[in-house]
């Protein structure tokens, strides 16, 4: 589960991230800012197992990024667009991702089910 406002708003780089995320060869759902634009919807249909939904409200209830996995949860510092390797060789941004504890982890699962349920449509 990835609670991620910009994951698509890295200009032009929609396929990359969802190539990254199938990498992971595991089912995603991701919340992000508003509803994915059209390159997002397009690379998402070539992507079985990974679901994108926009945050309720836009966007403006989220600043970090969290990626949820099981009972574990880790703080990004960017979305994966700015942190994947640039094809020309151009240098990325630092960034940072930091295991959160237990607890922090369980209050973002909550809200992210929370906040899915309440969601825009579901692309992907």
């Amino acid at each position: 589960m990835l609670l991620d406002s910009g994951l698509f708003s890295q200009h032009h780089r929609e396929e990359e991230v969802v190539t990254f995320l199938q990498s992971f060869s595991r089912p995603v759902r991701a919340l992000v800012r508003g509803n994915p634009g059209a390159a997002a919807r397009t690379a998402l249909l070539g992507a079985p197992g990974i679901t994108v939904k926009g945050l309720p409200g836009g966007g403006k209830i989220l600043h970090d990024r969290v990626w949820i996995v099981g009972e574990t949860a880790v703080l990004v510092g960017a979305s994966p667009g700015d942190f994947l390797a640039d094809p020309a060789g151009k240098p990325r941004r630092a960034t940072t991702a930091t295991d959160l504890p237990f607890a922090d982890a369980t209050i973002w699962r909550e809200l992210f089910d929370q906040w899915w349920s309440q969601g825009g449509p579901a692309y992907g």
